[in-house]
C-alpha cells in the first residue's frame, strides 16, 4: 500500500493535464500538471514522512526538496518535449512517460533529501551518491535536449569543408 501511494502523484498529474489540455499549450499544460501533482501529492507526502521521522521542516529541508524538484522538472520537460515534438506523439500520450519519470525521480530524490545526515558536508558515501545522481540527471538532460537540437547549415558546411581540405 505504501508503494501504491506514489501512484497518486502521476494520477493527479495525468488528470490535471487532460483537464487543462482544453485551453493551454501542451508545454505550459505539462508545467501546470507537474505543479498540481507536486502541491497535491508529492510535497504533502514528503512533509508527512519527514515529520513522522522527527525531522524539522526548516529552510534546509525546503532547499533540498527544491533542488530535487528542479532537477526532476527539467528532466521531465526534456522527455515531454522529445516525445511530443520530436517523435510526434500526441500530448496526452507524451505526458504518460513524463509523469512516470517525475514520480520515479521525485520518490527517489525526496526519500534521499528527507535524511538530514545525508546532506552534511564530508559525509562520505552520501555525497558520492549525490554526485552520481547529479551526473546521471545531467547526462540524461544532455541526451534528451541534444536529440532536439539540429545543426545549422553553416555548421554542416564547416564540417564538410574540414573533411575535404584540398
Amino acid at each position: 500500500m505504501r508503494r501504491a501511494s506514489w501512484l497518486v502523484g502521476p494520477l493527479v498529474d495525468l488528470v490535471v493535464f487532460c483537464a487543462a489540455a482544453v485551453g493551454l499549450a501542451p508545454a505550459l499544460d505539462q508545467c501546470v500538471s507537474f505543479a498540481a501533482a507536486l502541491a497535491l501529492a508529492y510535497l504533502p507526502r514528503a512533509a508527512r514522512r519527514h515529520a513522522a521521522a522527527g525531522g524539522r521542516l526548516g529552510l534546509g529541508w525546503i532547499v533540498r526538496l527544491s533542488v530535487v524538484t528542479a532537477l526532476a522538472f527539467f528532466l521531465r520537460s526534456a522527455l515531454f518535449s522529445l516525445v511530443a515534438d520530436g517523435w510526434a506523439w500526441a500530448a496526452t500520450a507524451a505526458i504518460v512517460p513524463a509523469a512516470l519519470l517525475s514520480a520515479a525521480l521525485l520518490a527517489t530524490g525526496f526519500r534521499y533529501a528527507e535524511s538530514p545526515a545525508s546532506w552534511r558536508l564530508g559525509s562520505g558515501a552520501a555525497w558520492q551518491t549525490v554526485a552520481i545522481g547529479a551526473i546521471v540527471i545531467a547526462g540524461g538532460l544532455r541526451i534528451l535536449y541534444g536529440a532536439r537540437v539540429e545543426l545549422l547549415p553553416e555548421e554542416t558546411y564547416y564540417w564538410t569543408y574540414a573533411r575535404h581540405l584540398d
